[in-house]
């Protein structure tokens, strides 16, 4: 447990169709911590699709109310160990079908940090459609 610091508390609701509200934050300081945390934005291009998947993610509108932001990190599979230390523009690449949490995080000059987390789900690939043979008799057209 951190002793003092300044943190950045969110919520947000996310409902069976993945579907995502608004987020609500407010701004924590314990042990008379000074400094506002950066806030973290994130655009998907998409969230859903045919693996191979490849979500593009813009992270250009997070913002540092008192200061800038030094650094953007992405995990593109929370838990697996998959970090990408990017610019605020990105892309996770899902070869697998599954679903996927990515976890995107924003610091700031002072050191403080915001987290914002989506799903990614990887459906499998459509499979290659039917053929069709044509047989021809001896003598008839085809």
């Amino acid at each position: 447990m951190y002793d003092t610091g300044a943190f950045r508390i969110g919520v947000q609701a996310m409902d069976g169709e993945l579907n995502v509200s608004n987020r609500q934050s407010a701004v924590v300081r314990i042990g008379g911590a000074t400094g506002t945390p950066p806030i973290a934005s994130a655009t998907f291009d998409k969230l859903s699709g045919a693996a191979p998947l490849t979500v593009n993610i813009d992270m250009t509108a997070s913002t540092d109310p008192d200061g800038t932001i030094q650094s953007y990190v992405v995990v593109c599979d929370y838990g697996n160990n998959s970090v990408v230390n990017a610019g605020p523009r990105t892309s996770c690449v899902y070869n697998t079908p599954g679903t996927y949490w990515i976890m995107l995080q924003v610091k700031d000059n002072n050191g403080l940090l915001d987290l914002i987390s989506a799903y990614a789900v990887a459906t499998p690939p459509a499979s290659p459609g039917g053929f069709v043979a044509v047989v021809g008799i001896r003598g008839l057209p085809v």
